[in-house]
């Protein structure tokens, strides 16, 4: 007699997955270098896979900080395939990972996932290096929650596996699960913005780059990173003055008018605080230093002293000039050169104070002004609040050498990428130690 089998239950069954979801899995397998990894393989004998950070946004549109969401792909986990003959070998693949990460902001500085830890990456057994959403709506390190707090932290932001087809799988993009749904919807619409962002950005580079952010000046006084004495800021910020040197670019938004030349002419005399042209037109006119003008642009934004200001002329006698070239400025060095610039110590403190006069000066020129945002490089300026903040879309493609525990991480001034070392990692890991100390416990009572 024949036994009838039961059919699979509907929470067994694997899902169906619609055709659009399939081709965005196989999207993201070539956005990480897996459709053609055996084939590859076959040939070469080792392959090149992909990690990817993207920041979508329509062109250059600013993000703001709140508005931004993180989102890294990238395989991880090795398996064994079979090529052929007989011939097996490792390759990256057996999970994909799908990220998406909001920027945390603390003390000045932005995390987007992983760990406070800036040079080495943290065990991530150790279960307090993520961030974590608490029910009060407020969100923090994981090492930070009270140990009586009561109430159940949350890993924030999303963690998915575009490999994993189960049903019931929270991890699974594909879950069914009545309240993952919508959210996984959501995550299958931001990978398809994603994707296309990595579609059009085909450059891989060594190292995983972190997102370029701007800091809203909102007519506060800057805090400028350079004149609280740390050397590696103040190298960058004379580096920055010495691009200025040498490209002749001082001119501050709203000055135009008094630094920029309005048309073509000749300079016909020049003196430390004039400048005497001759117009296309044949009309002839004095240009004054604007000096205090410059000096009033500085001290409305940085709190300095402004008596040791140096503006001079950048022409010289009988030069001819175009309509917008850059009449004054704070150097006329072309050839400056940083080490030389490091290496000369000033005379005295009046000199002192007009070099940090010129890095201030490099620092405004370094802003932009858009959206109605007076904004400025992150790499320069300390925020004092979140909403200051605002990034620049991006794409950054890494390729995966080493594990990507390694390479999916990134730091620079200001700002800190973990996409491996997450909140959502160490809650699984969590996990898994648990249920191993309870498979412990019962096989020894």
């Amino acid at each position: 007699m024949s036994v009838q089998k039961k059919p699979p239950s509907k929470m067994s069954r694997r899902p169906l997955m619609r055709p659009r979801d399939r081709n965005l899995i196989k999207r993201a397998e070539s956005a990480c270098g897996l459709r053609e990894l055996v084939a590859k393989a076959a040939v070469v004998g080792e392959v090149g896979v992909t990690g990817n950070l993207v920041l979508a946004g329509a062109g250059d549109t600013l993000v703001p900080f709140a508005m931004a969401a993180f989102v890294g792909l990238y395989p991880e986990g090795k398996i064994e395939v079979a090529l052929g003959g007989g011939k097996k070998v490792e390759l990256f693949g057996k999970r994909l990972r799908f990220v998406v990460l909001h920027p945390h902001f603390e003390d000045g500085e932005i995390y987007v996932g992983g760990s406070t830890q800036k040079k080495s990456r943290p065990d991530s057994e150790d279960g307090f290096h993520g961030l974590y959403d608490l029910p009060n709506g407020r969100t923090c390190w994981r090492r930070d929650i009270p140990s009586d707090y009561e109430g159940k932290e949350t890993p924030t932001g999303l963690y998915k596996d575009l490999r994993m087809e189960s049903g019931t799988h929270p991890l699974s993009i594909f879950s069914h699960v009545k309240q993952l749904k919508e959210s996984n919807r959501r995550a299958r619409r931001l990978l398809a913005a994603a994707l296309t962002a990595i579609e059009a950005e085909p450059t891989k580079g060594a190292e995983l780059e972190t997102p370029f952010a701007l800091v809203d000046r909102a007519g506060a006084s800057l805090d400028l990173r350079f004149l609280r004495g740390d050397i590696s800021d103040v190298m960058a910020a004379t580096e920055l003055l010495c691009d200025v040197i040498r490209a002749g670019l001082w001119t501050l938004p709203g000055l135009e008018d008094v630094m920029m030349a309005k048309a073509a002419g000749v300079v016909k005399d020049i003196g430390e605080h004039f400048i005497t042209v001759e117009w296309d037109d044949g009309d002839g006119e004095m240009l004054h230093t604007p000096k205090d003008a410059i000096a009033e642009y500085i001290r409305a934004r940085v709190h300095v002293k402004t008596a040791n200001l140096p503006v001079e002329p950048l022409v010289q006698l009988g030069e001819k000039f175009d309509a917008g070239t850059v009449l004054w400025g704070g150097s006329a060095d072309a050839f400056v050169d940083i080490e030389d610039f490091m290496s000369q110590a000033p005379q005295d403190v009046n000199e002192q104070q007009a070099r940090q006069l010129l890095r201030v000066w490099a620092v405004l020129v370094s802003g932009t002004h858009r959206e109605g945002l007076e904004a400025y490089p992150l790499n320069y300026v300390i925020p004092h609040k979140a909403s200051q903040i605002h990034f620049y879309p991006c794409v950054s493609r890494v390729a995966l050498t080493r594990n990507p525990s390694k390479l999916m991480a990134a730091d620079s001034t200001g700002i800190h990428v973990d996409l491996f070392t997450s909140s959502h990692r160490d809650r699984y890991w969590r996990e898994y130690r648990e249920k191993q100390e309870q498979k412990q416990k019962a096989q020894s009572a």
